[in-house]
């Protein structure tokens, strides 16, 4: 530990340190590209394939409907995002990047990359791996709490 923070923090404490930490330069890089920090979850669901159904981005971005479909129209305003109508049930409608949307997503996802080089200077292969597999086992343990409510 560095800085003002000379007490030894649990584990639990220094990861929650490093995740906001984290979190707040992944904002300021996703401003930097012109998009609101709020929009990095749609645009990241969206960058892994081409179009999907915006019920099946709701999903996958665990927002409420009304979230993300108000998130679009401001998205699609800015052309980052492009909607159609479901053919067969005009109520639904796809959704898909544009390509500036793809390139304002390459833009947070190289930040990103490039913070994670940042946090990881100085730290061996080996250690990577032991930090790797420990908090794999933290996310399985989470993800048991979860199961079992």
């Amino acid at each position: 530990m560095s800085g003002k923070d000379t007490k030894r923090k649990e584990p639990y404490m220094l990861i929650d340190d490093i995740a906001k930490l984290f979190s707040l330069h992944v904002a300021r890089a996703t401003e930097r590209s012109g998009i609101s920090y709020g929009y990095r979850k749609l645009l990241m669901c969206l960058s892994h394939g081409e179009e999907m159904p915006q019920l099946d981005l709701i999903e996958m971005a665990n927002l409420s409907p009304a979230a993300v479909s108000n998130s679009m129209a401001k998205l699609e305003a800015a052309g980052v995002v492009a909607r159609r109508f479901d053919p067969a049930d005009k109520r639904k409608y796809f959704v898909k990047l544009t390509e500036l949307g793809r390139e304002k997503c390459e833009a947070i996802r190289r930040s990103c990359e490039e913070l994670g080089r940042v946090m990881m200077k100085g730290v061996s292969l080996q250690e990577s791996e032991v930090l790797e597999g420990i908090l794999g086992r933290m996310w399985e343990n989470l993800l048991a709490v979860d199961a079992d409510r």
